[in-house]
């Protein structure tokens, strides 16, 4: 029984490396998506606005005269939409499949959504330096 403790002790090892390398990642690509702020249809007068956690918070979408709120999630590749009031019916959740095309320009294809391309809209972007001082 004994010889099997450092097997196990190596694939704890080996599986702690794995997790830990699979939340880096994650967080990265979290950080590149950067979804808080407003987003705006590149065909149309969509406007979508998540504010919150960099995976989850609340929104506001609008869309011509209509407009819909409630939380967003980030969920895998999906961004989920739980809509609390609105035109939407109440507790309404739409899922749609998230691609990052660059930086600033995301696509969401789900129901009502078919492959639509939003991008940032850049009244949002505040410039940060961080370093020295003059």
């Amino acid at each position: 029984m004994s010889s099997l403790l450092p097997f196990l002790i190596f694939g704890a090892w080996i599986v702690l490396l794995w997790v830990r390398r699979v939340r880096t990642r994650r967080d990265r690509w979290l950080r590149k998506l950067n979804l808080p702020g407003t987003w705006r249809w590149a065909e149309g007068d969509s406007v979508l606005s998540l504010s919150g956690t960099v995976s989850s918070g609340s929104f506001l979408l609008q869309e011509d005269s209509e407009h819909f709120s409630g939380r967003w999630r980030l969920s895998g590749h999906h961004l989920e939409l739980i809509a609390t009031k609105g035109a939407l019916s109440a507790d309404a959740s739409y899922r749609f499949e998230l691609r990052l095309f660059g930086p600033g320009e995301l696509g969401l294809d789900g129901p009502e959504r078919v492959r639509r391309v939003y991008r940032r809209d850049a009244a949002n972007v505040v410039p940060m330096r961080a370093g020295s001082r003059d």
